[in-house]
């Protein structure tokens, strides 16, 4: 009962206390005003001003000369909530006019910034990566047309072009072509260098988006770049034919110098102008020797590597590097471009 009794001594106790609070608050000047709103963001003092305005009237004439000239000073984030929280008072117009102003300028100057990064990151891939693509392009081509020279006229002793005497030619050679060159392998590796460069594109764009608005987005960059062909060409099996041709004459020359040659001689000279014979042809050799370091001669293999690894390369370069530089060019400033209208709409 004692408990009781307290209780109901307490309820009103609490609305006494509670009525003076709100007397309080009601008692609104324009000193009690100007601090309030000193200790409030601009954010909330719009909101507590468009609240209450209509509650003290001298709330209209005080925000406006007194706090609202120093909205001025305010970010676009923080002009955003003022001008929401302002509709619907005197000062609609004014902070609306003066908003859609400052964010047309912010749009236009994130506009520049994102241009400026699309053409920064087109250029970049151009001079930095397409370079390092066709090194790597390059390296494959030399080691795959060294391997298929030597699959051709290579193994122990070069004991494959032997078989240029019983009639192995560009067909042989075009054969081994289809089966060692796999374009595959070319375009997988390319692929790695473009998804790469893209990746971190795009990674690039979820952090700039998110500088800007507060907030997150999953945006990937995929792009569909033509394959590379590794066709063989005429001039290369041209190339091949003639390759192939004038190493059946050496070995033929070089089969008649060594062996024929000493036979005759040694038959006809009683063994003496064999003799003879043996020391003017390795001075011969030697001579050759010399002469080819001196004038930097190459040797017929790797003249035939030279052929087809310039061929395949200048096609590649002018055909593909050029079509992928341009389709990721291309990727880059249209992807930029959602990026720009994305963050347009979340402003």
């Amino acid at each position: 009962m004692k408990k009781l009794f307290i209780l109901f001594l307490l309820v009103p106790l609490t609305f006494i206390a509670s009525c003076n609070k709100k007397e309080k608050e009601q008692q609104l000047t324009k000193e009690t005003a100007m601090q309030k709103f000193l200790e409030m963001s601009p954010e909330r003092g719009a909101y507590f001003y468009a609240k209450n305005r209509t509650t003290y009237t001298f709330l209209d004439s005080f925000y406006q000369d007194s706090v609202f000239p120093a909205v001025f000073q305010c970010n676009y984030k923080e002009l955003k909530s003022i001008a929401y929280s302002l509709k619907g008072t005197p000062l609609q117009e004014v902070i609306y006019d003066y908003f859609s102003n400052i964010r047309t300028q912010f749009l236009n100057d994130i506009y520049l910034e994102i241009s400026t990064y699309s053409n920064l990151q087109k250029q970049l891939f151009e001079t930095e990566i397409l370079p390092l693509m066709e090194m790597e392009l390059d390296s494959m081509l030399t080691a795959d047309m060294e391997d298929l020279i030597d699959k051709y006229a290579g193994g122990f002793l070069n004991y494959r072009k032997l078989e240029f005497f019983f009639g192995k030619d560009s067909k042989e050679f075009e054969k081994l072509w289809n089966e060692n060159i796999n374009s595959k392998s070319y375009n997988e590796h390319m692929n790695k260098y473009i998804c790469a460069y893209l990746d971190s594109i795009s990674e690039f764009q979820k952090q700039y988006f998110h500088s800007i608005t507060g907030r997150n987005i999953n945006k990937e960059l995929d792009i569909e770049v033509s394959p590379i062909e590794l066709h063989i060409s005429n001039d290369i099996l041209k190339q091949v034919d003639y390759f192939t041709s004038k190493e059946t004459m050496t070995m033929t020359s070089e089969l008649i110098k060594d062996y024929a040659a000493p036979i005759v001689v040694g038959i006809t000279t009683g063994g003496i102008g064999s003799l003879i014979y043996e020391i003017g042809n390795t001075a011969y050799d030697v001579t050759k020797i010399y002469n080819d370091i001196k004038n930097q001669t190459v040797e017929p293999e790797e003249q035939l590597l030279s052929i087809c690894v310039e061929e395949l390369s200048n096609n590649i370069r002018n055909e593909y590097l050029q079509e992928c530089n341009q389709n990721v060019a291309d990727r880059i400033e249209g992807s930029n471009e959602i990026l720009y209208n994305l963050i347009t709409l979340s402003l």
